[in-house]
Order: structure tokens, then sequence, then C-alpha cells
């Protein structure tokens, strides 16, 4: 019987928790793992490999797509096997004084509009004319 055995440290995606992005337009950017490399190891020591994360628990935007913001080790007995990069899913813009304006404008509207301020617009199906409004009027 082989006392070496082949092993794929398989990387959960339920492991990777969204990282933040402090100043862009989205809170936080999904996170995904580059794939494993096969490694060898002692047969019976699969249970011995510890994992250390490296990822700050912020970044500043501009975050790109696959930008690397963190990393896997894996070791066993204190010596490391394998290496992997954690890398951005997708982009997360830097937020500018325009958007947060524009953000800002379509809050407060989408709430007037909620509450009953501004008028609701007619109904295209039926051709009825828009319920009153129930906001309140002095």
């Amino acid at each position: 019987m082989p006392t070496t055995a082949y092993i794929l440290p398989a990387i959960e995606e339920a492991e990777l928790t969204p990282v933040k992005v402090l100043r862009g337009t989205a809170p936080t950017v999904e996170v995904t793992a580059d794939p494993p490399q096969s490694l060898l190891v002692k047969r019976g020591r699969k249970k011995s490999i510890k994992r250390q994360w490296s990822c700050p628990p912020m970044w500043r935007a501009p975050v790109y797509a696959d930008q690397v913001v963190g990393t896997v080790t894996l070791s066993l007995d204190g010596q490391q096997l394998a290496a992997y990069n954690i890398r951005a899913k997708t982009e997360v813009p830097r937020m500018t004084v325009g958007t947060a304006y524009g953000r800002l404008l379509t809050a407060l509207i989408a709430n007037r509009r909620c509450s009953g301020y501004l008028p609701r617009t007619a109904s295209l199906h039926n051709g009825e004319s828009p319920a009153p409004s129930k906001g309140i009027h002095k």
C-alpha cells in the first residue's frame, strides 16, 4: 500500500465571505479563490493540513474584477504546502459626487412617490386615471 496520496484541497464558496469596500458604489464585493492544485501528502495526514486566510477586512474603492484581495495558505507541520489567491468576482467603482447625488435624488423621488406627494402615472393597460393620492394635503 502506498504511503502517499494525492489530495485536492477544495476551498468551498461558502467559506469565502464578501469583502467590504470603502467609498465604493457597492458596500461589498464577492470573492472567489483560484483553483487548487493537487498536493502529495502522507496517507492519513489530510486532516492535519491547516488553512490560514490572509485578507484585509476592508478594501478602498476602486476594486477591479479579478483583482487579488487576499490569499489562502495551506500548511502541514509548519511547512507551507500551497498558497492560493482570493480574487474579486466583480468590479466596484469608486463613488463619485455625481453618483452619490444621482442616488440621493432617486431615493428622494422614490420616497415622495411612496408617501403620496407626487402624482402617480396613469395605468396604461386599462386607460383609467391614477388613484387619488393618500398623502397629507393642506
